[in-house]
């Protein structure tokens, strides 16, 4: 029963705020607060140079205070005249009205809160990155990894993050918003929803598969590169490709670049996006067709510089060292050429025809 009399009540709240705000309220006729304030204003004024003898200055100075009620105490009306004025228009009129005019602006500020957190706010955003759909699974966790690589590439740090996405109704969770990712709610099916993302202005696109198996993904992406370039975006696009047979048709569509989805490793994508083709050398390694990269175990550990390693396997066409162990067991990549490491063993990609006599090659050359 409490319950009951508890939401009843709130109800009325509801009902009487909304009157307040269909009569007063700044969407439909933002003029009349203002123009009614003003009205009371000069009246009051004009009321107490009349009834009370003051100056112009002086029924200003009355007036403004009386609104804001300060109320100095320097001047007040003294005449019952003057006096019931200042009740009828002031205590009546302006003030109230002065409390609609807060209310109105904590109510805007709410609504405006409310609208980001359901995402149907519009951001205005320019020069961000704008990424077009969800991962069908460990979304939040996908999203804040890819997020954490774009705040660390160089150049990109400061860029804002804006997600397309038909998830987070209730709004986006923490991890995602300390690190400024803000988001739209939709699909990006209709030039509308684009437009609220300002994707014309987006420094870079990111185009997620709605499945990782599902071959009719592409079709959505299609549709949505299309729609991106038709619009007139004129920077990168960089998708997910579920069949390889379509690659080329989302190229054609406009893709800058493609791979397949790789929901365990979202880092893939930036890597497309800030150095467009390293999405080929890395799903290479990725496939049993392509290079691979083979851990060549020494015969005994060995000291040499870097460099030199690095020139011996190269001009031998052994293939290409990108990382050592060393013989603790501790994996370093990509060191300088000109410092000098303890190698146990080589990380070297390799192509097929090297790798039946890599091991023997790299024995000879290193060991």
């Amino acid at each position: 029963m409490a319950n009951r009399l508890y939401g009843l009540l709130n109800l009325h709240r509801r009902q009487k705020r909304r009157a307040l705000r269909g009569l007063w309220g700044p969407r439909r006729r933002p003029w009349v607060l203002p123009a009614y304030l003003a009205a009371i204003f000069a009246l009051h004024v004009a009321a107490m140079m009349v009834l009370e003898g003051m100056t112009l200055v002086e029924g200003i100075w009355l007036t403004a205070t009386t609104v804001v009620t300060v109320g100095y105490g320097d001047l007040s009306a003294k005449t019952p005249e003057g006096r019931l004025a200042t009740m009828a228009l002031m205590y009546v009129g302006a003030i109230f009205v002065v409390a609609v005019a807060i209310n109105n602006w904590l109510d805007a500020k709410a609504d405006r809160a409310e609208r980001k957190a359901r995402g149907t706010w519009r951001w205005d955003l320019t020069d961000h990155l704008l990424i077009i759909g969800t991962p069908d699974r460990d979304a939040e966790e996908f999203f804040c990894r890819l997020a954490r690589q774009v705040r660390h590439a160089r150049g990109w740090e400061e860029t804002p993050i804006q997600l397309l996405t038909a998830a987070y109704k209730a709004g986006l969770p923490s991890p995602l918003r300390d690190l400024g990712v803000v988001h739209r709610h939709g699909r990006g099916g209709n030039m509308g929803e684009l437009a609220e993302c300002d994707a014309v202005g987006a420094r870079g696109v990111i185009v997620l598969a709605g499945s990782e198996t599902d071959a009719a993904s592409d079709a959505v992406s299609f549709d949505l590169i299309d729609r991106l370039r038709e619009a007139g975006y004129k920077g990168p696009i960089v998708a997910e490709c579920v069949d390889d047979a379509n690659r080329l048709r989302l190229a054609r569509a406009g893709a800058t670049s493609l791979l397949r989805p790789m929901r365990g490793f979202p880092e893939a994508l930036t890597r497309a996006l800030f150095a467009p083709g390293a999405e080929a050398v890395i799903e290479n390694l990725f496939t049993a067709e392509g290079d691979e990269c083979l851990l060549v175990p020494l015969p005994k550990p060995c000291r040499a510089r870097w460099g030199d390693v690095v020139a011996r396997l190269v001009v031998g066409d052994v293939g290409t060292p990108i990382a050592y162990r060393d013989p603790n067991g501790r994996v370093s990549t990509n060191p300088p050429g000109t410092r000098e490491v303890e190698i146990a063993g080589l990380y070297v990609i390799v192509h097929d025809v090297q790798e039946e006599t890599v091991r023997e090659k790299v024995a000879a050359l290193v060991g």
